[in-house]
């Protein structure tokens, strides 16, 4: 079963057109879309259908890819559906599409503490195998 990830941008549009950029929101890392993403660019309401948003991870992923000066373009048409259908969403803010050192250094710290999480789990799975 594949997944229409635009059907997914249009069914969360309007919750997502809501959540607004706010100057105190944190900032965070996703490690399933290796991507940057702040407190506020996910609806508060959300609880218990997190899965309804899991089409966001690719626009995460793109702006990430933006961020570090080399875009992914796979990601490119969900970014501009998103962008056509909730213009107004945090994510979007010029402060978080515009590339910065702070940024990439805040990513690559990120991604390598990402990384030694996954090396530790997979490590604990060849254990649980041989044991």
């Amino acid at each position: 079963m594949s997944v229409d990830f635009f059907a997914c941008l249009e069914q969360i549009a309007g919750k997502m057109d809501q959540a607004r950029f706010s100057p105190e929101a944190k900032i965070d890392y996703n490690l399933f879309a290796d991507a940057l993403v702040w407190s506020d660019e996910y609806p508060s309401d959300i609880e218990g259908q997190r899965a309804d948003y899991d089409c966001v991870k690719l626009l995460l992923r793109y702006r990430t890819t933006l961020l570090l000066g080399n875009p992914d373009n796979t990601f490119k048409p969900y970014w501009e559906a998103g962008k056509r259908l909730f213009p107004n969403w945090a994510g979007f803010h010029v402060s978080r599409v515009t590339p910065t050192e702070e940024l990439r250094q805040q990513f690559e710290s990120f991604h390598a503490r990402g990384e030694r999480h996954i090396q530790a789990w997979e490590r604990l799975c060849q254990q649980k195998k041989g044991g």
